[in-house]
């Protein structure tokens, strides 16, 4: 028997073509929405209390030493990444500062996790730091380093960085506590640290269902396949092709492809592709796609048995094996599973499918210059493509964020903008505003030639202004309107109930509020030349 487990990370679905037609699988995959699984709140994630030397915020509880509350002691005054205060901590040989948190209910041993948090490096903690480390454990006392869940090795990014992990517990963990691990090796400080914020509310286990099946002999029909659902709302229904068979256990089978879709109650179903070959193994993984375009934080986990052991590893289709079962820091792409035990039976799944959002770009910057020497009406608009919608806007510097993609008001200079997506992806441009020196004030042409030629067509106001409340209106000779608009980047082309108007005289009339608050009025007569 075979079993392979698929990660909802992105809440993606995952695509295996497999391609060896004499091997046992058995495939664990996504159910969507409906599986049930074990969630576990964090509380207070964003770390939110009162800051101070070795006080924790509520929820969170100082396991040795003396873990500061941040910011604004020790010399460290980074901004939280979220709300207004985070945690921080040193670590040497003789001073480890560790804190955490009981959790409502037990990380379940060989259970897969995921959860994020940000993490940055304080290049002074007190003193001079090395490196930035973070070790996260679980255990079941206070303080207890009973399993090593993640460790992650020296990091320098000294502004915060968004990091989403996948935890498979050794034992069942009660605890999850942080610390830094690394003792420091430069010149003056034996030190490494680490700054925690904005943590999930929740560590999210990955749901399973799962497919099982059994060798047929050689040449004979006498294969089995069942399928099993860990979680969901029942009662469900099955369909296996060829065959057309509805029980969730099918026997009589010969080796071969055979797919099986189960359908739930609510409608949703799980639809997964089944080989039958000729030696009974039993596998598992997990996958975790990437949070961010071009990222390298995807995951494959394997487990193998049912075989002769040990067993070999590869993602890589055979070329190369690994006696380690775990893959991390793996890129978007397709990955072909092989495991090889030590009989040389060989276990085959190919295009395992890690996935990572479009690129997040920046498409467009259009700045809009200041219209004269007493205004500040200057703006940006973005348009931007890819990532994880919904997106945020900054200009960096300026501290504030927003969900519009125009930035307006803005003085002469120039800006470099941020655009933070749902995954915490980003990608900066820059765009530069001018002043025009000159007056501010608003002028009309008194002739316009709408003639086809490009030059002097439309007949429009000349805005060197930050104007509000504008309206310009053109009358014919015996007073009729006939154009009107609100917009000052807007012109009279010279129709009228789509006739063009004969040459000669019009009369214009053009009120609007000027950037000092005044009411103006402006009309005057037009000559529409021909």
């Amino acid at each position: 028997m075979i079993t392979l487990i698929q990660s909802t990370a992105s809440v993606c679905k995952v695509y295996f073509l497999l391609h060896r037609a004499l091997i046992i699988l058995s495939i664990i995959c996504c159910l969507c929405k409906t599986l049930s699984a074990q969630d576990i709140p964090i509380r207070n994630p964003s770390f939110e209390g009162t800051a101070g030397l070795a006080i924790m915020p509520a929820e969170w509880v100082i396991g040795s030493k003396s873990p500061d509350t941040q910011p604004c002691y020790n010399r460290v005054d980074k901004l939280a990444s979220d709300g207004n205060t985070y945690v921080g901590a040193m670590h040497d040989d003789s001073w480890d500062e560790t804190f955490g948190q009981k959790l409502s209910s037990p990380l379940k041993a060989g259970k897969i996790y995921t959860f994020s948090f940000d993490i940055a490096y304080p290049p002074i903690y007190y003193t001079r730091i090395c490196a930035g480390s973070l070790g996260i454990y679980g255990g079941n006392g206070f303080n207890s380093k009973d399993d090593t869940l993640w460790l992650s090795g020296e990091f320098y990014n000294t502004g915060w960085q968004r990091k989403e992990i996948t935890i498979r517990p050794k034992v069942d963990c009660d605890y999850l506590l942080f610390s830094p691990y690394i003792t420091g090796t430069c010149d003056s400080s034996k030190y490494s640290a680490m700054l925690l914020d904005n943590l999930s509310e929740s560590i999210r286990e990955v749901p399973q269902i799962e497919v099982s099946v059994s060798k047929p002999c050689k040449n004979s029909n006498n294969g089995t396949a069942a399928v099993r659902v860990k979680a969901g709302e029942g009662p469900y229904t099955y369909r296996w092709i060829p065959g057309n068979f509805s029980d969730s256990t099918v026997s009589h089978l010969a080796p071969g492809w055979y797919t099986v879709r189960v359908t739930s109650a609510n409608g949703t179903s799980a639809e997964q592709k089944v080989v039958i070959g000729e030696y009974e193994v039993q596998v598992k993984a997990s996958l975790v796609n990437n949070s961010c375009y071009n990222s390298d934080n995807g995951a494959i986990y394997l487990t193998a048995s049912g075989g002769v052991s040990p067993y070999a590893f590869s993602i890589d289709g055979g070329a190369s094996y690994s006696s380690s079962s775990i893959f991390t820091s793996l890129p978007a792409g397709s990955y072909n599973v092989k495991i090889k035990d030590a009989a040389n039976c060989n276990v085959v799944v190919n295009k395992l499918k890690i996935t990572a959002p479009d690129e997040l770009k920046i498409l467009n910057v259009t700045a809009r210059n200041i219209a004269c020497n007493t205004v500040q009406n200057g703006s940006i608009a973005l348009t931007v493509q890819g990532g994880t919608p919904n997106y945020v806007y900054s200009i960096i510097g300026a501290g504030s964020e927003q969900s519009d993609s125009i930035f307006t008001g803005l003085n002469d200079g120039k800006y470099r903008i941020r655009v933070t997506d749902g995954n915490y992806c980003m990608v900066e441009g820059e765009a530069e505003i001018s002043r025009e020196t000159r007056g501010c004030a608003l002028y009309l042409p008194t002739a316009f030639s709408p003639n086809g030629d490009g030059k002097n067509d439309i007949f429009r106001a000349v805005v060197h202004d930050d104007v509000k409340e504008f309206r310009m209106a053109v009358y014919g000779r015996w007073g009729e309107m006939i154009f009107e608009t609100k917009d000052p980047e807007r012109g009279w082309d010279g129709m009228f109930k789509g006739n063009m108007m004969p040459a000669g005289h019009y009369v214009y009339m053009v009120t609007y509020t000027d950037s000092h608050g005044q009411d103006r009025k402006q009309t005057g007569t037009l000559v529409m030349v021909r």
